[in-house]
């Protein structure tokens, strides 16, 4: 994790910074300058300088002048480090009025490209560097500079204020801004500056740690050759390119983890079938004989990723405290009932048979699941009055009920009756935890930095797995590597055998186990060559055996063309959501914008819907400030967008799936966009979409109604049959019309 570096409001894909960055630095950038000190080492050898000055900016009495000098020597240190020319001077600006900055780069068009501004703090107490506000003394080295040459109202505005509107306000603004002060640096780019996102950087925290891996962050991420190079691309482009490349990665390393967890539970509910309840997967002989098994995999299937994907919700949910809901910040929830704690337990071993056949992981769990069911305290209205009135509760937490089909223990009725063993609750809290192996170290998944879209996209991922029972033992094969294929393209392939890529060559990565999965009885191993055996990843041997009566969650031949669960990645519904409310938005106040509905007819895990709840809100915040004159301070951007996401998914979204599962699923991640708390109320908000979600083919109909024929062949005229129901032209009549969702539809509360 890179010290002193905060990557705000996502400057760069969730994960990103802190998991993935510093690697990708010293792949793609080497130090700038070859024959003399790397800037990292430099800007390192500036800590003794950097508090003396910290030091001589907190003693009493000390002139403002002389403290502003002090500051502007180190100021030109470090901007000489990154490779910026100190030239302190006036930007005369369109409103025909003058700005002081201390370095600017410009295109070879001559054009602005990035301009360095002074952020003055005479306090000697650290302050944000967006609240500092300009000062006059800071224009008293300019012959030029008179304060009613300045812009308007411009000695009160902070630079919050003086980036957004006199920067960015001009016709041809730079597209880079730096901001330094003695306390941060803050890099802003004009394309996500709307959306408050900047990266910014602690220098008392990086130079007291000297941390080097922050050091040569902070010294590439801000040189001058990696933000404006003399041609090609800049470095930080190249890394934002890479954020959203990694950002598919991660959903990857989930993907596999989550199939690989399901299939362990499933193996569990099985193992803990046959030893305690004494049942098997084929209870009697006759429905031995007849084939029957009294188990139905898709159904444990279904329920095995509802109970992942509540584990999911818990990581992701604890992970981001600014959500308001986990209370992470009692030492009570934390350490005695959090998913958190029980992570740290995955990497313990069990020394024992009482530690690996114990069930005291799948014990806390369980319980953590009642308390989201049920919230705490439950039923307990007087501790509940008591805690709405902020009256001092000791040793305890408040955690509101979620009543999602996620969590109603109903639905995972077969799952209920069952324990799993610690040793395999540890295995599937380790998959869910740590990226995979195989290239480099594993890594921990950090929950804090993943988005929405992820999660629903992991979710989707699996949508076309397909869950069975090994009715006798069975070998895992591939095909073989093949020189050549003969097929075109366009011709159909056999349902169970269908068309199979060339292999790589021997040394490449093993077989994914996302991929089509084959399987052939024993008797058959005979007719297989040795590269068509897929090996056993816990022997390293081949052939890889799978026992009679196991739980197999795998990819057949035509799984994916039949699921249709394709995921649409997120740079792309951006794209597709952005043009689709360009037009509509144009001429829209920002209380027209509370007025739209929005509804996904086949939505999924609801990317789209997640997305254009993310943009309404966003453009119904910048339309709003427009009308009120008025700036959301920074610190707040991230509530009141929670605020105005929460009222549009509870009023205006509307969703449609035939897949009862993804409509549980799209409803958790509508929850985990919009949700969000008040710290002084001890309130949690979040939309409640009962009348708004519901599961159906939107293509065919809300409903199907059978009419006897003589009710439809009354009148003077024939009717015309639409599917299963009558539209009648008779005048008078008033048959049932079908009904249809799509998009016109409005939710009956709303009308």
């Amino acid at each position: 994790m890179l010290i002193g570096i905060a990557n705000e409001n996502e400057f760069y894909a969730a994960y990103y910074l802190d998991a993935i960055l510093t690697e990708d630095l010293k792949t793609i950038a080497s130090e700038v300058g070859t024959n003399q000190e790397p800037p990292s080492q430099a800007l390192g050898r500036l800590r003794g300088d950097y508090f003396r000055l910290k030091t001589r900016t907190q003693t009493i009495n000390i002139d403002k002048t002389e403290i502003l000098g002090q500051q502007r020597q180190f100021f030109r240190q470090v901007l000489e480090v990154l490779g910026y020319q100190w030239e302190p001077g006036l930007k005369w600006l369109d409103n025909d009025t003058l700005l002081p900055i201390l370095a600017e780069v410009r295109q070879s068009s001559g054009m602005p490209n990035l301009w360095v501004l002074e952020g003055f703090n005479p306090t000697g107490e650290p302050l944000d560097i967006l609240s500092l506000e300009f000062d006059p003394i800071q224009g008293q080295d300019f012959p030029e500079f008179r304060v009613d040459r300045s812009p308007e109202n411009w000695l009160n505005s902070t630079l919050e204020d003086i980036v957004t509107d006199v920067v960015f306000g001009q016709n041809e603004p730079p597209r880079w801004v730096l901001l330094i002060s003695v306390d941060q640096i803050a890099l802003i780019d004009r394309y996500k500056w709307n959306a408050s996102r900047l990266l910014r950087f602690d220098l008392e925290q990086i130079l007291a740690d000297r941390d080097r891996h922050s050091l040569f962050a902070i010294a590439t991420l801000l040189h001058r050759d990696r933000i404006c190079p003399a041609e090609g691309m800049a470095l930080l482009d190249t890394l934002d390119e890479n954020s959203h490349r990694h950002t598919y990665s991660v959903s990857e390393d989930l993907k596999f983890a989550l199939r690989e967890a399901i299939e362990l539970l499933g193996n569990e509910f099985i193992y803990y079938r046959r030893t305690v309840g004494k049942k098997g997967v084929y209870s009697t002989q006759e429905q031995t004989q007849k084939g029957e098994q009294e188990i139905d995999p898709n159904l444990l299937k279904i329920q095995c990723l509802r109970w992942v994907y509540r584990l999911l919700f818990i990581f992701y949910i604890e992970a981001r405290p600014e959500l308001g809901y986990a209370p992470m910040g009692s030492d009570v929830y934390r350490e005695g009932y959090s998913l958190e704690t029980l992570r740290d337990l995955e990497q313990v071993e069990l020394l024992s048979s009482e530690d690996s056949e114990g069930y005291y992981i799948d014990t806390s769990i369980r319980r953590l699941f009642k308390l989201l069911w049920f919230g705490y305290p439950e039923e307990d209205h007087k501790q509940a009055e008591l805690l709405q009135k902020k009256t001092a509760i000791y040793n305890t937490f408040r955690l509101p009920a979620l009543k999602s089909h996620l969590f109603d223990p109903e639905y995972t009725s077969m799952l209920n009756g069952v324990r799993f063993r610690n040793s395999v609750l540890q295995k599937v809290l380790e998959l869910m935890s740590l990226s995979r192996s195989g290239q480099g170290r594993r890594g921990r998944i950090s929950y804090a930095q993943l988005g929405v879209n992820q999660l629903g996209e992991v979710y989707e991922g699996l949508l076309s797995l397909s869950a069975f029972f090994a009715e006798e033992n069975l070998y895992e094969v591939q095909p073989a590597a093949k020189k050549t294929s003969t097929k075109t393209d366009t011709e159909d392939d056999d349902e169970d055998q269908p068309t199979v890529k060339p292999k790589a060559a021997k040394g490449s990565q093993p077989r994914s186990e996302l991929e089509v999965a084959y399987f052939v009885p024993a008797d058959r191993l005979e007719e297989l060559k040795t590269e068509e055996l897929v090996t056993d990843p816990q022997t390293g041997k081949t052939p890889r055996k799978h026992e009679k009566g196991k739980f197999l969650f795998r990819l057949a031949g035509r799984d994916r063309p039949k699921s249709a669960s394709y995921y649409t990645p997120q740079t792309l519904t951006k794209c597709l959501v952005k043009y689709a409310l360009q037009e509509l938005l144009a001429d829209k106040t920002a209380d027209d914008i509370l007025k739209l509905t929005v509804c996904e007819p086949a939505m999924g895990s609801a990317a789209f819907l997640n997305e254009a709840i993310t943009q309404l809100a966003e453009a119904y915040l910048q339309q709003k400030e427009k009308e009120l004159n008025q700036r959301i301070p920074h610190e707040n951007i991230t509530l009141e967008k929670q605020k105005v996401k929460m009222l549009l998914a509870d009023r205006n979204v509307f969703g449609i799936d035939k897949n009862p599962i993804a409509m549980e699923l799209a409803e958790v991640s509508l929850w985990l966009n919009c949700i969000y708390g008040e710290k002084d109320s001890h309130q949690i908000f979040v939309p409640w979409l009962g009348l708004q979600l519901h599961c159906g083919n939107s293509l065919v109909g809300a409903r199907r109604q059978i009419y006897p024929r003589q009710k439809v062949s009354q009148g003077k005229k024939k009717p015309l049959l639409v599917g299963n129901a009558a539209v009648t032209d008779t005048p008078g009549r008033n048959l049932p019309r079908r009904r249809y969702f799509s998009l016109f539809v409005r939710g009956p509360r709303y009308g």
